[in-house]
């Protein structure tokens, strides 16, 4: 445990220097070079642009959900007659729940699968 003084005397180095410094020694493995912010900014978007496009390939690699099929085997259509706006809010829960995960991938809108009603709703 440390002692106020040296909690005070912690404080006021970390207030004279307040942007954290590069480290001085490298790792091995980077023989010793010690990287830049710029490298590591590169790095962070590298890492971003991966996680996107492991996130696109997973979309792609989903199955539509049929949601007109889905609606019907709930109690979405008694829920939405309900006069009272909660429970009316209970149906658009369903609604979301057949969507399936985010982002919603439903099927394209055929002569099986009209959307129109739904809407309309």
């Amino acid at each position: 445990k440390m002692k106020s003084a040296q909690i005070t005397q912690l404080d006021a180095m970390l207030d004279e220097q307040p942007t954290a410094s590069l480290p001085t020694v490298g790792l091995r493995r980077g023989k010793g070079n010690v990287d830049s912010a710029e490298s590591t900014s590169d790095v962070l978007a590298v890492l971003e642009e991966s996680a996107k496009e492991e996130e696109a390939k997973r979309f792609t690699m989903r199955s539509a959900m049929n949601v007109i099929e889905a609606l019907k085997k709930t109690e979405y259509s008694s829920k939405l007659k309900l006069p009272k706006w909660s429970e009316k809010t209970g149906a658009l829960d369903i609604l979301l729940q057949c969507g399936g995960e985010k982002p919603y991938k439903i099927q394209q809108p055929s002569a099986s699968n009209n959307y129109a009603p739904l809407i309309s709703e």
